[in-house]
């Protein structure tokens, strides 16, 4: 039987764009090609704007992470969600994805251009980042979560909210920037590119890659409100494979992302039994903040972001934590499956943090969710028994 990743052919196609609603606030929506078994998509954000007689005051915590993008949601009508986080979470996500595939990433890679400080003139920002659909595995003969969107009456469609060019201060993600919301004299012109990266089906029925799982990246927040233990209970029959937390704290008026306050990580269940549990104390962090990281304790959290973090300074990346399951051997091994457990929860230990004003965090999960599927060569449809 022929080898599936040595047949296979990937290809990568231009699917168009979604423009700016311009501050509306509105949804839109742009429907993926029905071809081949959907690996990756590829986005790009151009977004041109020029400030009058002044330019803002700052700009947003999230702007130079997420951009004009407040949120990707990415649906198919055969199994729901297979994507749903925010532009700035998009941006984390895909760096780590870069650093499980090839071992490097980068947080802000070319052609991605960000200005803090506008001044008068016309200024264009641009944000690259990816939206994984499959993940590669040492152990397997093809990619997992691989998505077969070449399926009559298969619908699978990319949904994104923009934000407007003004925020508010001390509300992350309401805007790119800060103040002087009339002073515009360029109207803000803006869009997201969509490439979608996929295999081609081979002619070797047997040889048909396995689609017995969907991969899932979800995020949601959870109000912090006083030190101490947040448990945060996770959806039950899935795997989970990483976790990713960004603290927001502050007063009234003066939330931002803080990496000072979380003391502790775990994943728990039954009877707090704690497979994993780390220290997130600022000597043994992953927040993208601590750019020396030279003698720290190797660990989960530090052994294979290390090119990621280095790159990126206090600020924009500020309090985001990675909770890996990953084995160093790039396998499921490890992973924790929530069907065998009892009450599986992550907690969060935070000590000396600021509450009021609704502080919260950010908590993007990844999951593979099993399906229900034909054995190999008879058809492979998603969620359909043979």
């Amino acid at each position: 039987m022929a080898s599936w990743l040595a047949t296979a052919r990937k290809r990568n196609q231009i699917l168009g764009s979604i423009v700016n609603d311009q501050g509306q606030l509105v949804p839109r929506r742009l429907d993926l090609r029905n071809a081949g078994y959907l690996e990756k998509l590829w986005l790009t954000q151009a977004y041109d704007f020029a400030y009058a007689t002044a330019g803002p005051t700052s700009a947003d915590a999230f702007a130079q992470a997420g951009g004009q993008v407040a949120r990707l949601t990415l649906q198919s009508n055969s199994v729901g969600l297979l994507y749903d986080c925010t532009g700035e979470m998009t941006k984390v996500i895909s760096a780590i994805d870069d650093a499980q595939r090839v071992g490097s990433a980068n947080l802000d890679p070319k052609p991605n251009k960000f200005v803090a400080s506008p001044g008068t003139t016309a200024t264009t920002n641009v944000w690259s980042a990816g939206i994984p659909i499959a993940l590669n595995f040492d152990n397997k003969p093809w990619p997992i979560g691989l998505y077969q969107a070449a399926l009559n009456a298969l619908e699978v469609s990319l949904e994104a909210r923009f934000r407007p060019l003004v925020s508010v201060a001390g509300t992350p993600g309401a805007g790119v920037y800060v103040g002087n919301g009339v002073n515009v004299s360029q109207a803000v012109r803006g869009d997201l590119k969509v490439q979608q990266q996929y295999y081609d089906p081979i002619a070797d029925a047997q040889a048909q890659p396995s689609l017995a799982f969907v991969h899932q990246w979800r995020e949601f927040q959870i109000p912090l409100t006083a030190d101490g233990d947040l448990d945060i209970r996770l959806a039950p029959s899935n795997l989970y494979m990483r976790m990713i937390y960004w603290i927001i704290q502050g007063g009234a008026g003066a939330l931002a992302p803080s990496s000072s306050i979380l003391t502790k990580m775990q994943l728990r269940y039954g009877a707090n039994f704690a497979p994993f549990e780390e220290d997130a104390s600022s000597q043994f962090t992953n927040a993208f903040s601590a750019i020396e990281r030279g003698g720290q304790v190797s660990n989960r959290m530090n052994r294979t972001y290390d090119n990621m973090f280095g790159n990126a300074g206090a600020g924009p990346y500020d309090g985001v934590y990675v909770h890996d399951f990953f084995t160093d051997n790039h396998n499921e091994q490890d992973f924790i499956n929530s069907a065998a457990t009892t009450e599986l929860r992550a907690t969060l230990t935070t000590n000396g943090g600021t509450y009021t004003g609704g502080a919260y965090v950010k908590v993007a999960t990844e999951q593979l969710i099993p399906l229900v599927v034909p054995a190999p060569g008879t058809g492979n449809v998603q969620g359909v028994n043979s």
